[in-house]
Order: C-alpha cells, then sequence, then structure tokens
C-alpha cells in the first residue's frame, strides 16, 4: 500500500518500457495517479490510459515527499549514436547517469528499478559483462554508477538486462525486427530479411514483463535479471507472423552463407522463466501471441 506522502518517480517514461510499466501501474491501481511523477528531457504533455500526464526536467525537480519507487529508464538508445556522433552520444548518457545518481543521493527511492540492456554482455562472452560496443559500455557504466550509489544508502535496486521485447506502446516501428516485419505485412508489402546468416532471438511481450517487474518490486527482491522467452529464428519468425497475420503474404529470405557464423543475441539463463513462474505463476507467452499483441498495436497506432 502507498501512504498518501509516497511517490513513483520515472525517468524516461515517455519510452515504449516507460509507457508499458505506467499503463501497468495505472491498470493496478498502485497509487493514485496524483501521486506519480514523470522526468524527461523536456516539459511536455503525455497521455497514457486515458490520463494526461505532465512531464518534469531534472534541472527544476522538487520533491517534498519519500520516494518509494523509482524507475531509471532513461538513456539515450544505440540508434542514436551514428547522428549525433560518439563523443556528444557518450556525453548526453553520461549526463543522464549523473542526474540518476544526484537523484538517488538527495531522495533514497526505496526501490529502484533501472533498465539496462543485454548489450552490457557484448557478443561473445553471455554471462559475463563484456561489452564491446559503445553502447553498452555506457549501458555497463550506469549500472556501476547506479549500483553504488543504491549500495551506498543502503537501497533496493533491480535491474533487468533487457534483450528483445514485443507488444503496446512500441514507438520505434523500423527499429526492431519483430515490428518491422509486422509493419511490412499491415503496409502490403513483402517481409524480408536480408542476413546471409542465422539470427536468433528470445522475446520477451512487454506486458508481461512490465507485471513481473513490478512484483519483483513489491517483494524487495534485489539483484539483476536478464529477458528471457521463446528462442526463434528471424526466418521462422517471419513464418510464424505470415501464419498469425496473413497466410498469402510473401517471404524473401537471403541464402544462408554456410562459412557464415549465426548471430546469437538473446540470454543463455533460465531465470526469467523461474522468476515468472515464481512471482506471476505464468510461462513466457508464446511467440505466437506476442505477434498478435505487436500486430493490434502497431495496427491501432497506424489507424
Amino acid at each position: 500500500m502507498f501512504e498518501s506522502n509516497e511517490l513513483i518517480v520515472i525517468s524516461g517514461g515517455t519510452g515504449w518500457i516507460g509507457r508499458s510499466l505506467l499503463e501497468q501501474i495505472i491498470k493496478d491501481e498502485i497509487c493514485p495517479i496524483k501521486q506519480i511523477m514523470l522526468v524527461s528531457r523536456e516539459v511536455k504533455n503525455i497521455e497514457i490510459s486515458n490520463k494526461i500526464f505532465r512531464t518534469h526536467v531534472w534541472k527544476n525537480l522538487k520533491i517534498d515527499a519519500q520516494v518509494k519507487l523509482y524507475f531509471d529508464l532513461a538513456f539515450q538508445t544505440q540508434e542514436k549514436l551514428t547522428a549525433l556522433g560518439k563523443k556528444k552520444y557518450t556525453e548526453e548518457n553520461k549526463k543522464i547517469i549523473e542526474n540518476s545518481v544526484k537523484f538517488i543521493d538527495l531522495y533514497k527511492p526505496k526501490s529502484t528499478f533501472l533498465a539496462s540492456s543485454g548489450a552490457v554482455y557484448g557478443t561473445s562472452n553471455l554471462s559475463t559483462p563484456t561489452p564491446t560496443s559503445t553502447y553498452g559500455e555506457l549501458k555497463y557504466l550506469q549500472e556501476l554508477k547506479i549500483s553504488k550509489a543504491t549500495e551506498d544508502q543502503n537501497l533496493n535496486l533491480l535491474i533487468g538486462r533487457i534483450f528483445n521485447i514485443s507488444g503496446g506502446n512500441i514507438n520505434k516501428f523500423e527499429t526492431f525486427a519483430i515490428s518491422q516485419m509486422i509493419k511490412s505485412v499491415i503496409d502490403h508489402k513483402h517481409i524480408k530479411v536480408f542476413a546471409d546468416h542465422q539470427v536468433f532471438r528470445r522475446y520477451s511481450d512487454i506486458n508481461q514483463l512490465s507485471r513481473l517487474i513490478l512484483q519483483l518490486l513489491k517483494s524487495d527482491f534485489n539483484g539483476v535479471f536478464d529477458s528471457g522467452g521463446p528462442l526463434i529464428e528471424m526466418r521462422e519468425l517471419a513464418a510464424r507472423i505470415r501464419k498469425v497475420i496473413d497466410p498469402i503474404v510473401k517471404l524473401e529470405f537471403t541464402a544462408i552463407n554456410t562459412e557464415s557464423t549465426s548471430n546469437n543475441y538473446y540470454s543463455r539463463s533460465d531465470q526469467y522463466e523461474i522468476l515468472l513462474k515464481q512471482y506471476l505463476g505464468e510461462d513466457p507467452i508464446e511467440i505466437e501471441d506476442q505477434i498478435s499483441n505487436t500486430f493490434n498495436y502497431i495496427k491501432k497506432f497506424k489507424n
């Protein structure tokens, strides 16, 4: 139960994960709407579940209540690197991390959730953080800085290393393979896979992931977990999308070069499945249902 002087604060609440978590918080009636505060790069109004939220910015943030839950979701995503350049991209993300550390030091939230990334593992070792990209290095730096800030204050911290997700509130259709393929069907185009090697992914439904995160925070779970879900190769994903949405859509695949190594960006851990069963009593949502959920949102959004 939330007391009247307790808040939920969400940085990066206008993104895919933020909107989904906020939607679930409202649905579960975790606290009154007036006790939810969103922080973004600039002041703006956003609508979630037919509720209008006006965001705050770090430099003008003043809180005179206890922060019970803090969701640290803000970050410049990987596709921004080319547009910003490495120097500016790094500076902006380090500033985001600095703002979050200062917030934790000042307001001491009882529990923090940090949305990290599978990119912290790099490309060759998916069990120990060994980032090989600028994005992965910065996400791992973020983990270290936020971990130290919460440890210094003896506060709860939950870190989710998120690989691939599906479902509602997706906001960059061309960035993610599953949404890109589904959008092609909606736009009456062929589904194309250009890679000349096999590409394997595991998908987590964002709604189920959000419910798990909230339940873990409610249970004062501390630690790190990877997102999981059903494992699928991209050509098989395309075939499943065709089966679920439009059986007559055409598929175009580049021939596989037998000398090419596969791209295996997914967690090898089964912890996600264990946590789902333990805290929600559920198995991961099947890929066909994830396709349907993503399709329904994109179609509604485009209409």
